[in-house]
């Protein structure tokens, strides 16, 4: 067979297996959505029987086992991912989250920790900071981490883990972040840097609703009765203008992903 046809043919295969675990996956994640659990599982072990090394595919089939209490398969399944080449760093926050939730804290810091490790070993120099999808995964496992202490009532190693994450994400601030510190900052009594915080991530993203809503709270709390019905009438306006904004891409493709109320990600 001539070089130029077995190019093509191995082109065509390889768009066709990609085809394919997508379209398993997606099917899978419908099956969820419907609340087919069974049937979702029973496709994921058939996809990862043909894509064995499908990191993504393996994280979704886990996450729904935790979801569904099967704690044995779910750590088995993070555990195949993680003894991947190159693991994501999505797959260290799965698993930690999921000792978390177990009580299983050190084994969760564990987690947490290698997790870190293996992604500051992939992020450039030139790349801290810079939002590549490395640091904001990086970024996110520390949030997580740092939330994670912050529940194990280790409220200097959250602040610290809060702080780090702060630094990755100096050159593109992420308002959910700065969102998570003022919650932190404002549930532990800091209420002046819990007002700071949430200055920070309205600046980053002014339509968020819930920054205003738990920023009025705030406020309230200081004594500010007057910002805080300001910020809390913002917030119902913002709210009321996400719904309308919702509804009407709902009408516009009402078979979107998204538009049934019923479609969510599942999270462990």
């Amino acid at each position: 067979m001539p070089k130029v046809f077995r190019e093509f043919r191995e082109a065509r295969l390889s768009v066709s297996f990609r085809f394919m675990r997508t379209s398993l996956r997606r099917w899978a994640r419908m099956e969820t959505l419907r609340g087919r659990v069974a049937a979702a599982r029973e496709l994921y072990k058939r996809a990862s029987g043909l894509f064995p090394e499908d990191a993504h595919l393996l994280i979704e089939w886990g996450k729904l086992c935790s979801e569904e209490r099967d704690v044995d398969a779910a750590r088995s399944l993070f555990s195949r991912v993680l003894a991947l080449r190159t693991p994501p760093t999505y797959g260290y926050q799965c698993a930690a989250a999921l000792e978390a939730r177990e009580g299983n804290a050190e084994a969760a810091r564990a987690l947490y920790e290698k997790g870190t490790e293996r992604a500051l070993a992939r992020l450039p120099t030139s790349a801290r900071g810079e939002g590549d999808g490395v640091a904001l995964s990086l970024t996110k496992l520390l949030l997580s981490w740092a939330v994670f202490e912050w529940r194990q009532g280790e409220i200097g190693r959250a602040r610290a883990l809060f702080k780090k994450a702060e630094m990755l994400t100096a050159a593109t601030p992420s308002a959910w972040l700065f969102q998570w510190r003022a919650r932190f900052e404002g549930e532990n009594g800091q209420l002046a840097l819990s007002r700071h915080y949430y200055a920070r991530a309205a600046n980053v993203d002014r339509t968020e609703s819930s920054i205003w809503k738990m920023w009025a709270e705030v406020e309230s709390e200081i004594g500010d009765a007057e910002r805080a019905a300001l910020y809390a009438r913002l917030s119902l306006r913002l709210e009321a203008a996400a719904h309308l904004t919702h509804a009407a891409a709902t009408a516009r493709s009402p078979l979107a992903r998204g538009a049934s109320p019923d479609a969510r990600i599942i999270h462990s």
